[in-house]
């Protein structure tokens, strides 16, 4: 895991200022309950000062009218995707207003696209709604202190996939089952096409008048059918299948 430097901003019981955006009033004051309370096993309060926000042009416009030290800001997104228009742009915003505030997404999500795409733009944490209390904790101190959290399960799967990639050069592929390619949806079939001939998912999405994130929950479904690695790999035994056919 990689550290990155970050300035600490404190209040003055050296606990670090947390803004929590979160649109829903009940899991706003859930959270700010929790990361309020009394850490595990100890008297002495949580490291940090929350400020609760509903969304992040509420956050912005108090930031700027009366600035204020803040070492963070927590996104929490429930089930949404980070890849929906409204919280990309709520995230390339607040990238640019306050660029030097790392930013950590609480998500329902574990996509590994998703999660990615977090990365790519500029947050430095994503932590899981599954997580326990104590662990949500820990990752938050983690990143005010300077580093980068990144789920045990996104590395995980990042192994698992790398690992993938060295098997193609073997094409030790089994094939695949006629009922497999039959369990396909009509949806699934459109996609599977425009696949093979290597577009990219925003193409897709732009040819089927989808949006991009929902291409991509295609895209993982058909692989995960198909028991592919990648998209390579996945096209790859498409054509194979193909051959067969022919």
């Amino acid at each position: 895991m990689m550290l990155q430097k970050s300035k600490v901003d404190l209040d003055n019981n050296n606990r670090a200022r947390l803004a929590l955006i979160d649109p829903r009033q009940l899991t706003r004051m859930s959270l700010l309950a929790l990361l309020t309370a009394a850490s595990p096993g100890t008297r002495r309060l949580s490291d940090f000062t929350i400020m609760p926000y509903a969304n992040p042009n509420e956050f912005v416009s108090d930031y700027l009218e009366r600035p204020w030290s803040v070492g963070m800001i927590v996104l929490n997104i429930g089930a949404a995707s980070v890849c929906e228009d409204d919280i990309h742009n709520a995230i390339l915003r607040l990238r640019h207003e306050l660029p030097d505030i790392p930013i950590v997404i609480l998500s329902d999500d574990d996509e590994l696209c998703n999660v990615l795409t977090a990365f790519r733009n500029g947050v430095r944490g994503y932590i899981l709604s599954s997580f326990d209390p104590p662990k949500v904790i820990q990752a938050l101190r983690l990143v005010v202190s300077g580093g980068t959290f990144i789920p045990d399960s996104t590395l995980e799967e990042i192994a698992e996939k790398t690992a993938g990639l060295f098997k193609e050069d073997s094409h030790d592929y089994a094939p695949i089952g006629a009922a497999v390619f039959d369990s396909f949806t009509p949806r699934q079939m459109e996609v599977l096409q425009l696949l093979r001939e290597g577009k990219s998912n925003k193409f897709i999405a732009y040819e089927l008048g989808m949006k991009e994130c929902t291409v991509k929950t295609h895209v993982r479904k058909i692989m995960s059918k198909l028991k592919a690695t990648n998209r390579t790999h996945a096209v790859f035994l498409l054509s194979q299948m193909t051959n067969e056919k022919n």
